[in-house]
């Protein structure tokens, strides 16, 4: 193999970042399997070049010799009855699922860039809008509990003065419809005119009396009496 003919060393990194951003969880098991298929490479490639650069006949003739001289069978047959029995279907598997996951990713990734992959999304659509109803909600009675303290009253009571002043507009155009003047004629109908003016001129001069020490001999219950009587026929 010539200089010429050597391969350049295979670049994985559009890949990788494809696979991150697209199926994060495979990135590591990916990257894991990458790294050790280029480190196979760069194996190949150093011993490529270290047989371009030395001439191993004589050491592989020297082997051959001593393999025909000594007999390995014995540790050939204690290696394989010693060698550990591990299952490595599991890895194979993971490894066959994630080229498989990685072509089904190109493809889908090459879908999208020539617009071949139309994507109806109003199954996710409708989740967040319930998850946008839900945080408005939850939103609405943080609000709710955090302002309660605070409340103002102030619309309620404008609107309560707005009805109080409506209702007595009402009542005040009621009124001047109803014509009471019977009523008060029949009130001052039976209402009693009472000449009140001897009672008060005998009250006036008992209060004389007693603001100047004197002794009143006044009996002042024919007046009360008179006066309570009066009131009450005023008052019916």
């Amino acid at each position: 193999v010539t200089g010429s003919q050597r391969r350049s060393p295979v670049d994985f990194s559009p890949v990788l970042a494809e696979v991150r951003q697209l199926h994060p969880s495979l990135h590591s098991d990916i990257s894991l399997a990458v790294d050790s298929i280029k480190d196979s490479l760069e194996v190949s490639a150093t011993q490529a070049r270290f047989r371009e650069q030395a001439d191993l006949s004589e050491v592989l003739r020297a082997v051959e010799t001593v393999k025909r001289q000594v007999d390995f069978t014995a540790v050939i047959e204690a290696i394989r009855a010693h060698r550990p029995r591990v299952d490595m279907a599991p890895v194979l598997q993971a490894v066959e699922d994630s080229v498989r996951s990685i072509i089904e990713i190109k493809d889908a990734v090459a879908d999208i860039n020539e617009g071949k992959l139309v994507v109806e999304c109003p199954r996710v659509a409708g989740e967040l809008e319930r998850l946008r109803a839900r945080l408005d909600e939850s939103a609405s009675l943080r609000t709710a509990r955090e302002g309660s303290s605070a409340t103002s009253f102030a619309s309620v009571l404008e609107a309560i003065e707005r009805s109080r002043v409506e209702v007595l507009a009402a009542v005040r155009e009621q009124r001047h419809e109803l014509d009471l003047s019977p009523v008060v004629q029949a009130i001052n109908g039976r209402r009693t005119p009472a000449d009140l003016s001897q009672s008060i001129q005998e009250i006036r001069e008992d209060l004389r009396q007693l603001r100047q020490g004197q002794p009143c001999g006044a009996d002042l219950s024919p007046i009360l009496t008179e006066l309570r009587s009066v009131r009450s026929r005023w008052d019916a």
